[in-house]
């Protein structure tokens, strides 16, 4: 956590600073992963991290902006997954999108999940 000093009179104003990281939930345990195969549901969370990239104990309350799809993609929205272009994201609750089944034969496919850019939208 990093505290910045924003108020030049009140030095009990701190403003903390975090770092996120997109997590895929596999058999309850948080893994490193941002895609998924078609026919399937994956389930993915927002965590805040230390400096080597581990959840902190404590999270933050708030919501942050998870976007859905890239360019260079090889899956199709509505196609191979439901899922709009974007998704906010409460911090710490797991969210899933739904890979769709089909009978086409078709190699690996993928998607690509990223945190957007942007500041952390506290809960009042």
């Amino acid at each position: 956590t990093i505290v910045d000093e924003t108020s030049t009179t009140d030095t009990t104003d701190n403003d903390s600073a975090y770092t996120f990281k997109l997590f895929a939930v596999v058999n309850g345990q948080y893994v490193l992963a941002n895609t998924m195969t078609e026919k399937t549901s994956a389930t993915y969370v927002v965590l805040a991290v230390d400096g080597i990239g581990n959840p902190l104990d404590t999270q933050p309350t708030g919501t942050l902006t998870v976007n859905v799809g890239a360019s260079g993609d090889t899956a199709t929205r509505g196609d191979d997954y439901v899922a709009s272009s974007t998704y906010v994201a409460t911090i710490g609750q797991a969210f899933s999108i739904e890979g769709i089944k089909d009978s086409l034969t078709e190699g690996s496919e993928y998607f690509k999940l990223s945190l957007l850019d942007g500041h952390l939208l506290k809960s009042s």
